[in-house]
């Protein structure tokens, strides 16, 4: 594998089928077209080098030095540094790479991102400041009270108007705070739970008024008393409202 992965004789995609057999990203990154394929063919490449690594270490005699000129290591190209760097870097060098840059942008991928480079923290919070200054750019909101720092990272913007991405980002997060609810500081929580009420304000005009009280369970009490209250304002149907009512009771 590891030969035939850089055969000059063979086409492209049979190069790179050879070079995901080897760990070989230099075979197989012609090919790739999506963030999908990027992503495969590092881990891939990760998992065969550290696996190599491990035999070499564990197990350096049945490695003979005329096996080891004849099939040299092509994973070589994965550096100790790109072994050793955080997810986050990785999936961002992804996320950059010219074969997929049309992704960049994509709200599906930027959550998918965030979720393996493990930094969904980071992006939910940066959600919740995007959305205040959203709500506040032409005048003061009572659902969404203004923040005093608008600064935050514009990469993930384009969630902003996918409501079946902030869909996901609300019960991912539902998952985050049942497992570990010490996971963010209070600060972070009150970004956070900007993202919550801007989806329960979805539901609220989706007529989905049952619904309305679970999520406002994941709120801080402060936050949630508020946003029922002018939720309740907002309701005009006195039906819903009686039914607001009695599910918050």
């Amino acid at each position: 594998s590891p030969a035939k992965s850089r055969h000059s004789g063979f086409d492209a995609y049979k190069r790179a089928v050879y070079g995901l057999l080897a760990g070989d990203l230099k075979s197989v990154d012609p090919v790739c077209r999506s963030f999908d394929d990027l992503l495969y063919a590092r881990y891939n490449a990760f998992l065969i080098h550290a696996f190599e690594e491990y035999l070499l270490s564990n197990h350096p005699d049945r490695f003979t030095n005329t096996l080891n000129q004849k099939f040299p290591s092509l994973t070589s190209n994965i550096s100790d540094e790109d072994m050793s760097v955080q997810p986050d870097r990785t999936i961002a060098r992804i996320m950059n790479h010219p074969n997929c840059r049309f992704e960049s942008s994509d709200p599906f991928k930027i959550l998918q991102a965030s979720i393996i480079s493990d930094t969904f923290s980071h992006l939910i919070t940066q959600l919740g400041i995007a959305l205040a200054y959203r709500a506040n750019k032409d005048r003061p909101s009572r659902l969404l009270p203004p923040v005093d720092d608008y600064t935050y990272d514009k990469r993930y913007e384009p969630i902003l108007a996918d409501y079946d991405v902030l869909r996901m980002v609300v019960h991912i997060y539902s998952i985050y705070d049942l497992v570990d609810p010490s996971i963010q500081d209070r600060a972070q929580k009150a970004m956070v739970d900007y993202v919550v009420i801007s989806y329960i304000d979805y539901l609220r005009i989706q007529g989905k008024i049952q619904a309305i009280p679970t999520y406002t369970s994941l709120l801080l009490p402060e936050n949630k008393n508020r946003t029922l209250g002018v939720l309740m304002v907002d309701i005009a149907d006195w039906q819903e409202q009686e039914e607001l009512v009695q599910l918050m009771d």
